[in-house]
């Protein structure tokens, strides 16, 4: 399984076709209304302002992909962050990148294919102060470092 001509690690591919990852036949996933996979989400993804997880599914990865990285050049640079010694890594690589879900709305989750094996980040804002000033920059920040990681977090490897 292929989006934008990289290949999904292993392990999201058997979730996603063992139907764990989202609901059969529903590019996203029912599971996260509940309080415990909320808690767990927010264990991974603390700086989610208002957590309302989705993860796509095949289908909708293909298609929020396509549309995200074709679309308005102007709403994609928003989107690239910018580099942070302090968060890592801070900015995303548009060729090296596939979303695949949302921490809340307009906060995308997604692999970053500039590691060996795919890191999982996020899109969110971090506060930080310059002197006396409270400031907030939205960079992109490292919620697991690999899709594995991640499923195990959220107990969705042992389904």
């Amino acid at each position: 399984m292929k989006v934008r001509g990289l290949e999904l690690p292993n392990a999201l591919q058997t979730v996603l076709l063992n139907g764990v990852w989202t609901s059969r036949g529903d590019d996203y996933s029912g599971m996260w209304d509940d309080d415990y996979h909320i808690a767990l989400f927010k264990k991974l993804f603390p700086r989610a302002e208002a957590p309302w997880p989705r993860f796509f599914g095949y289908e909708g990865m293909l298609k929020v992909n396509n549309e995200f990285w074709n679309g308005e050049r102007n709403i994609i640079k928003l989107y690239l962050g910018k580099s942070s010694k302090d968060y890592s890594p801070g900015n995303i690589d548009p060729h090296l990148t596939i979303f695949i879900g949302e921490s809340d709305p307009d906060s995308p989750i997604a692999l970053d294919y500039r590691t060996p094996t795919p890191r999982v980040v996020y899109f969110c804002d971090v506060k930080y102060k310059i002197l006396w000033i409270e400031a907030v920059k939205t960079l992109w920040v490292e919620a697991a470092k690999d899709i594995e990681t991640l499923l195990s977090a959220l107990e969705l490897n042992s389904k």
